[in-house]
């Protein structure tokens, strides 16, 4: 909901496969997944969230607020 994703099985699927992959984590929270490596969230954050109309928090902030 937060970012527009259907929840669909090709959305489960592709985090599926990125955790399998060690990309993703999953967590015990409300978010559900983490990025294991900060660098790789930024770059994921710079290079999608503009496709979705959102803009990546400044460096230096806490992306999550």
């Amino acid at each position: 909901d937060r970012f527009g994703l259907p929840s669909t099985g090709s959305t489960a699927n592709t985090a599926a496969a990125l955790v399998a992959n060690e990309v993703l984590q999953r967590k015990d929270t409300k978010t559900g997944y983490d990025f294991d490596s900060p660098f790789f969230r930024r770059w994921v954050e710079v290079n999608t969230l503009p496709d979705i109309g959102m803009v990546p928090s400044p460096l230096g902030t806490n992306s999550e607020s």
